[in-house]
């Protein structure tokens, strides 16, 4: 009896433990025992379930995938969506850094191997996890990089310029997937905002798509291997892998 008890935080971790203290979350993990390199997933503007999809995508690639759900514990729906920017923005901070924490406590995550992707609003805060230091590498597909209706600067996330502030300091490296013609994210001004960051000493790397706009992925047919969709989850990939430890 003894032995179990001691036994019993670890079977919780593998059980996948609902903690009060810990974002709602999906953690779910390729075959195997592991440990396997893992990808913290962050769900766009849409809510929880909108990037459910995504994670079997990076399972199938060997990863394990931390999904958790930002939004609901502050209150944020689609329709006051923006409070995640200013608002509630370092709330969210706080509970995706205690979270990142919970994950590694996992015995079938490779501590050393995190990762994150973050699609549209998720893509905001994929730069912070990999400002803070907290994964190996991010991503952002169609990223929120500049404020809906703001004219006359990239953005007015804040007394700072988030998320592109986030690079002002050493951050992990990040790839930036982006739709030319994204009519939510216009180019005009996420292209300021790139510029910012390509000023920084930062490995910001970005990729364009033409003719393409925002949440390019939901309508591509991921078995085509020329679609936006299996072209960004096959760059993303490699991206990742090239920083493995």
């Amino acid at each position: 009896m003894a032995t179990f008890f001691k036994l019993l935080p670890i079977l919780m971790v593998l059980l996948g433990e609902a903690r009060a203290d810990v974002l709602e979350h999906r953690l779910e993990f390729p075959e195997g025992e592991g440990p396997f390199p893992t990808v913290i997933l962050l769900h766009t503007s849409g809510g929880y379930e909108s990037t459910f999809d995504h994670i079997q995508r990076y399972k199938d690639l060997g990863y394990g995938v931390a999904h958790p759900n930002y939004y609901s514990a502050f209150g944020i729906y689609k329709e006051n969506r923006f409070t995640g920017f200013k608002e509630k923005r370092k709330d969210i901070e706080k509970a995706l850094v205690e979270f990142v924490e919970f994950v590694k406590t996992n015995p079938k995550v490779d501590s050393d191997n995190l990762f994150t992707v973050g699609f549209s609003a998720g893509g905001f805060y994929s730069a912070f996890l990999a400002c803070k230091r907290l994964v190996s590498a991010g991503s952002a597909h169609y990223g929120v990089w500049s404020f809906p209706g703001s004219r006359n600067k990239f953005t007015n996330f804040g007394p700072k310029q988030y998320p592109a502030q986030y690079f002002d300091k050493a951050c992990s490296p990040f790839l930036a997937l982006h739709g030319a013609n994204d009519r939510i994210q216009r180019m005009r001004y996420v292209s300021l905002a790139f510029k910012y960051i390509q000023k920084t000493d930062n490995d910001f790397r970005i990729h364009m798509y033409d003719n393409i706009g925002h949440r390019w992925d939901r309508w591509s047919l991921y078995t085509d291997p020329n679609s936006p969709g299996s072209d960004s989850l096959k760059r993303t990939d490699e991206f990742f892998k090239s920083f493995l430890r």
